[in-house]
């Protein structure tokens, strides 16, 4: 049998088979309790005994949301916060604008205000302030708060500025909280 502590000798001939069974073992269990600890977690956010009811879409839907975007969903949570209140009309230029896009640029636009990409499956409790920015007009991109989960719109004049400003600012403002960065 192997002696424990072997670092400074060779394995012996005889000895290789041990080696084997042990080094193999060894390499696969090193990660069990990183494994443990990630499985813990996970069923500290989904009961394990529902898994093998579960298809792995199912599952993924579950854990991450829904891949497409439903807007009805969406303007369930948007709490309108706007200077002009419902009369604003920026709130249904936002609802124009996002209805246009593509689910790709509605992902864009929640991980914009989020910094995630998906809608969770259960939105209790959860909403967007769309506020007004003030000293902003048609010059500035929209910033957004994703620790907030709030939209800063600047005073835009049209719904075309509106759409093109948001398009850019979905695009390539990835930075999470970087309100001055791409101005």
């Amino acid at each position: 049998a192997l002696v424990k502590g072997g670092l400074g000798r060779p394995v012996l001939f005889e000895e290789r088979g041990e080696y084997v069974r042990l080094a193999v073992q060894a390499r696969l269990s090193e990660f069990d309790r990183a494994i443990e600890a990630m499985r813990a977690g996970f069923a500290s956010n989904v009961p394990t005994f529902v898994l093998p009811l579960l298809t792995h879409r199912e599952l993924m839907v579950r854990v991450c949301g829904e891949v497409s975007v439903d807007l009805d969903i969406l303007k369930s949570i948007v709490k309108n916060k706007l200077d002009g209140g419902e009369q604003d009309p920026r709130m249904a230029w936002l609802w124009a604008t996002l209805e246009e896009f593509t689910n790709e640029e509605r992902q864009q636009f929640l991980g914009f205000v989020w910094g995630r990409e998906r809608l969770p499956r259960d939105t209790s409790g959860l909403q967007l302030e769309v506020r007004t920015q003030a000293s902003h007009g048609d010059e500035h991109l929209p910033s957004s708060h994703t620790c907030f989960n709030a939209l800063d719109m600047p005073r835009y004049t049209s719904q075309q500025v509106l759409r093109d400003k948001l398009r850019y600012a979905i695009a390539h403002c990835k930075a999470i909280d970087t309100d001055f960065a791409a101005r």
